[in-house]
């Protein structure tokens, strides 16, 4: 369904908008929270967005909310897509595993 709503944001649907800009909303909320609680010190530091709808959709439009909504809150970050997958670092330390003997 994810790759409908981008579909429909992108063709001025307003209800898939106000969806896009409620999971936006949400995700500055969740980042105030880490602030207000010391866990990030902007500015200088960034943010790395994971999940598929943020990384993989065919359109930047939650992506470019969250800068948005991020820059009006003035909160300083940079804010990048994740590269490479969690699972790829546990793979590589797996395979750079050497038991102890």
């Amino acid at each position: 369904m994810a790759p409908l709503l981008f579909i429909a944001e992108e063709q001025g649907d307003e209800a898939a908008s106000q969806i896009l800009h409620w999971q936006a909303d949400e995700f500055v909320k969740t980042v105030r929270v880490l602030i207000d609680a010391g866990e990030y010190r902007p500015p200088d530091q960034q943010i790395i967005l994971a999940g598929s709808l943020l990384t993989k959709s065919s359109t930047k439009a939650l992506r470019r909310l969250i800068r948005e909504k991020l820059m009006k809150e003035g909160i300083d970050f940079r804010v990048l897509p994740l590269v490479d997958e969690p699972v790829s670092g546990a793979v590589q330390m797996a395979m750079n595993y050497k038991p102890m003997k």
